[in-house]
């Protein structure tokens, strides 16, 4: 599914264009849920996109530009049901009982769908030889498809009875309702692109992605720096995201350190040691008491990876940089105690020099640091 979402629909690695135009870059991580599901983040580059200040300036200086742009913006997501208003879909799909009082508060009445899951349907190709008014019939269809989709599956919970409130006062973490607006326009003091919105719970998606994938999608345009960084932030931490619960991790801990008080009661010049031993049999230990649920390891014993790019990434040696950022401060200038310590644990007292071998200057030490800063440009 994920090879036909990036070679058919996003047209990877050909000159054609896909759904959101030609695709330049992708990087795309499985996640495991708590119910233990897999679904994917994926991070798409366009080819010729500007940068976020660029964007703004043209918005903000060229009305051509700026119609066009927002022409494009709208192909690529929608906010809106296609053939209704929300609350006409819900008297045509929906059954909902009278609503009741919970605890002090109103909760709406269980609801009972009318319509068939749509995951359970394929989606209708046109023919290439459909005259026009077919073709606009099919359209229509296509749109009512689209939006059961869309009802059944991207639709927000306007209750909140999904642990989606956080915080005192409560706010929904996943910030619905949403804004509304009556069409997609510039801000002309910030630069700001407001979105056509007039369903305020549901996520903006892209139809064709939609009628393809027959599940939730959530397509999103970054369009400002603040955003570009908080995508970065949001996939690493699913990267890095741990599925083990906090109490279960805490009580690993604590049996790890009551079947190794020895280590504990360390002094000397054997405390390091002990330390280093301790963390390890911590890893070793959080590592076995994991949990991985049956989609990921399915996933993994048929071969299907945990990530998906057409990248291939270097690693990168963070503290060897933070050393020589460190050493090479002026004198007056004092570093944080965070940079301090960091690199003054990086290399202990007593650890080997690696060297090498030079034509001109005969042994001398070697360094990643200085590898990556005078390599030529020629060797990425």
């Amino acid at each position: 599914m994920v090879q036909g979402l990036l070679h058919i629909l996003l047209k990877v690695d050909t000159d054609c264009q896909g759904i959101f135009g030609g695709t330049a870059a992708y990087y795309g991580t499985v996640e495991e849920q708590g119910r233990k599901t897999l679904h994917l983040h994926l991070l798409i580059w366009i080819e010729g996109c500007l940068s976020p200040q660029d964007i703004r300036d043209k918005l903000l200086a060229d009305p051509a530009f700026e119609s066009r742009f927002l022409l494009w913006l709208e192909s690529c997501h929608s906010g809106d049901y296609g053939t209704g208003s929300e609350e006409e879909l819900e008297a045509k799909w929906e059954h909902r009982e009278p609503d009741r009082i919970v605890n002090g508060r109103r909760r709406k009445g269980k609801s009972t769908l009318l319509i068939p899951d749509a995951a359970c349907s394929t989606v209708s190709k046109p023919p290439s030889d459909m005259p026009i008014e077919d073709l606009s019939r099919w359209y229509v269809s296509f749109r009512d498809d689209v939006d059961r989709i869309v009802f059944c599956s991207n639709c927000h919970d306007r209750d909140h009875m999904h642990g989606c409130l956080r915080g005192n006062p409560e706010y929904c973490r996943a910030r619905f309702p949403r804004e509304l607006h009556d069409s997609t326009v510039v801000d002309r003091n910030s630069g700001a692109v407001r979105f056509k919105k007039q369903s305020a719970w549901i996520n903006t998606y892209n139809p064709v992605l939609s009628a393809c994938m027959r599940f939730n999608t959530d397509v999103t345009c970054l369009l400002s720096g603040t955003q570009v960084r908080a995508i970065i932030a949001y996939v690493t931490d699913y990267v890095t995201k741990s599925t083990m619960n906090t109490h279960n991790f805490f009580k690993i801990i604590k049996t790890v350190l009551e079947r190794n008080t020895e280590l504990l009661d360390a002094s000397g010049e054997r405390r390091d040691h002990s330390a280093r031993k301790l963390v390890s049999k911590f890893i070793n230990a959080i590592s076995a008491g994991t949990e991985i649920g049956g989609p990921a390891a399915a996933a993994h014993l048929l071969g299907y990876p945990n990530h998906y790019t057409d990248h291939v990434f270097k690693l990168f040696y963070w503290r060897g940089y933070l050393r020589r950022f460190v050493e090479d401060l002026p004198p007056k200038q004092t570093p944080s105690a965070y940079l301090v310590d960091n690199a003054k644990h990086d290399r202990a007292p007593g650890d080997n020099v690696v060297l090498g071998s030079s034509h001109t200057a005969g042994v001398v030490p070697l360094s990643k640091v200085n590898d990556y800063v005078y390599r030529p440009l020629k060797y990425p």
